[in-house]
């Protein structure tokens, strides 16, 4: 695939030729479907909050991260109840960690329920108070601070997690930033002024990092969609989900699977 410069300037025109690589690279993602939902005492795994008990839903073979998932976490983590916010980035840390293994995804999220050496327990009136602080620079397109607004939580003190969050909430702005991603764009020519994210997210250089990389991402999403609007058969489709328009976390998905497995991180 030819890439564009990513500088922060407009990308332009993509061809046919470069669509048709991101609908083939987005149709084989394939990251699973794993997550948590909310159960009753006795038939939980874990408790949330004096009240709300969680189960861990392991997906069967062939089960893939779907927009039906995408809405469940976007709307937990978007969700006025701290309860659900909680819920919401317990469901996306065992999600993200799930390739690792189910027994070492539900250990992580041991640590970010009860907290883990320095780290606090994350009660739900802490969740509220980080995820709102993240809305609040989502909603001035400000993506690199809300990703770092996370930082105080347990397991989301760095990139790979903290945008895992960020991406869910806000997937027509933001896309995972990972140690595949990374990886990938540290091997690509046009890439060099996003290609070293990775890090503790209180780094002004890992925050404007990826503030340019969902920048890029949104761009690319942008012109597909334009390709549409003009009658291109440039929509997206994978597993049940058919003909979609493209948002930046799609573009990220696309991404993630050309640039294949070069680092197992519990990445998607």
């Amino acid at each position: 695939m030819r890439h564009k410069t990513a500088n922060g300037s407009p990308t332009f025109q993509i061809s046919n030729r470069e669509a048709a690589d991101y609908i083939t690279a987005r149709a084989s993602y394939d990251y699973p479907k794993a997550y948590v939902e909310v159960t009753n005492r006795g038939t939980h795994d874990i408790q949330l909050s004096p009240t709300v008990f969680g189960r861990f839903v392991i997906p069967t073979p062939g089960q893939i991260t779907d927009i039906w998932l995408d809405q469940y976490h976007y709307h937990l983590l978007r969700a006025q109840s701290p309860d659900d916010r909680l819920l919401g980035l317990v469901s996306v840390v065992y999600w993200g960690y799930f390739t690792f293994g189910d027994a070492y995804a539900r250990n992580k999220i041991n640590w970010l329920i009860n907290g883990n050496r320095t780290m606090p327990a994350t009660t739900p009136a802490l969740a509220v108070a980080h995820i709102t602080a993240a809305i609040n620079h989502l909603n001035q397109r400000c993506m690199g601070e809300a990703m770092a607004s996370l930082r105080g939580l347990s397991q989301l003190s760095q990139t790979p997690f903290a945008s895992k969050v960020i991406a869910f909430m806000a997937p027509s702005l933001a896309g995972v930033y990972d140690n595949r991603i990374a990886d990938g764009l540290s091997l690509e020519p046009w890439s060099k002024n996003i290609s070293n994210g990775i890090g503790q997210t209180n780094s002004p250089q890992v925050r404007n990092c990826y503030q340019s990389w969902c920048i890029y991402l949104s761009q690319i999403a942008s012109q597909l969609n334009l390709g549409i609007s003009l009658g291109y058969k440039w929509e997206w489709s994978c597993g049940n989900d058919n003909a979609q328009l493209w948002r930046a976390l799609d573009v990220e998905r696309a991404l993630f699977t050309i640039f294949g497995s070069t680092s197992n991180d519990g990445a998607a």
